[in-house]
């Protein structure tokens, strides 16, 4: 992962990578047009929407792997996370994402900074074509800004922290990965994590 960092640290704040203003937009820009309308999906997988699994669900992990490979991305239920932090999570992010364009440029990320801040994905500039997305990125100890926030109360923010860390064990079982390169899974309290926050604008 270092090595990615290393490769896209000097571009993450190229212009043509700083979000637009997406509620003054009202055609799509041909710098976000992925595919043709003549363009068809290779599978029908599609079709149905994202897969829904059940943590709870004996096959799992098979399932897990499976969304990684078909999809990228699936929702997860059964967790045991409570549905008011959920919500509370939720609720959070989009506050930031409904501020003003000029405030939420004060939190741009900054060129040779810290990779926490306002902006488009960090892999952008390894595509073609730009994301209709803009983001948060934070990087850190979760558990130490958690703990600075609620210093009484934070200990559901580290239960996501926990369910992240049985994902990446499932995720990195798969990929028949040496343990020895994962032994830091074994002590994580002060592992700095990335929390991205994603917002995908209504397409104009």
């Amino acid at each position: 992962m270092g090595a990615l960092a290393e490769s896209y640290k000097d571009t993450l704040l190229e212009p043509q990578h700083i979000p637009l203003d997406y509620g003054s937009v009202h055609t799509l820009p041909d710098s976000h047009v992925w595919l043709d309308e003549s363009d068809e999906s290779p599978s029908g997988v599609h079709s149905t929407g994202p897969p829904v699994i059940d943590l709870a669900d004996p096959d799992a992990a098979r399932l897990i792997i499976q969304a990684c490979e078909t999809w990228g991305v699936f929702q997860l239920i059964g967790h045991g996370i409570p549905t008011k932090l959920m919500e509370d999570v939720q609720s959070e992010a989009e506050k930031l994402f409904d501020l003003p364009v000029d405030q939420k440029m004060k939190a741009l990320r900054s060129p040779g900074g810290s990779q926490s801040g306002y902006g488009l994905p960090p892999i952008s500039p390894f595509f073609e074509k730009l994301m209709w997305h803009e983001g948060y990125h934070i990087m850190g100890s979760p558990v130490e800004h958690a703990k600075l926030l609620w210093p009484n109360d934070y200990q559901g923010f580290c239960q996501l922290k926990a369910l992240t860390e049985q994902l990446i064990r499932i995720i990195f079982k798969s990929l028949n990965i040496n343990p020895e390169e994962v032994a830091w899974l074994k002590d994580t309290e002060g592992l700095s994590i990335g929390l991205q926050l994603n917002c995908y604008p209504p397409l104009p």
